[in-house]
């Protein structure tokens, strides 16, 4: 097993759970949508969202044209990112992205950039190297990498609204 393999599989989770959340929550990704954008487009944007990641995340699994589905990848991850960038510069910070539709809080933040980037980078590393085929096992380590990750991004919102409260009972 590979680096790559796992994390061709790392990001094939990612965007299924990613894709299905926001399904299977469509209400609430709906909902988060328009405090930016015209409320008419919401649920076809919505659907157009889902789709894409939902076809793109399945194409790779059945390594369908994997280069281009790779970069169809990174220029999603992209648009998200730069749509991030323009809430945060808006001053619209604490809302949450609908990332995960709703199984995971995010804020727009800075974090999430950050996080984005860094998708965008381990997404060019698989893009940039020889295609190699995932195996079962290379899926469930991934399934337990990104388990971790959800484990500790639930730990540190958790720590953060703690330190939110502890701040407002020091002020009273």
């Amino acid at each position: 097993m590979s680096w790559i393999t796992l994390g061709h599989a790392f990001v094939v989770i990612y965007f299924l759970f990613s894709s299905l959340a926001k399904l299977v929550n469509y209400p609430y990704f709906v909902e988060q949508l328009p405090r930016t954008l015209a409320r008419t487009y919401s649920h076809l944007l919505a659907i157009i969202i889902i789709f894409t990641e939902l076809t793109l995340t399945i194409a790779l699994i059945f390594r369908f044209h994997t280069s281009s589905i790779l970069v169809g990848l990174i220029l999603l991850v992209f648009i998200f990112t730069v749509y991030i960038f323009i809430m945060i510069q808006k001053g619209i910070t604490k809302e949450d992205c609908g990332c995960y539709g709703g199984f995971l809080k995010e804020r727009l933040d800075y974090q999430k950039v950050i996080q984005n980037s860094l998708l965008i980078i381990l997404l060019l590393i698989l893009l940039l190297q020889p295609s190699s085929t995932a195996q079962l096992r290379d899926y469930g380590l991934a399934i337990v990498g990104f388990i971790t990750y959800m484990l500790l991004h639930h730990f540190y919102q958790k720590l953060q609204q703690n330190q939110v409260k502890l701040a407002k009972i020091k002020s009273m």
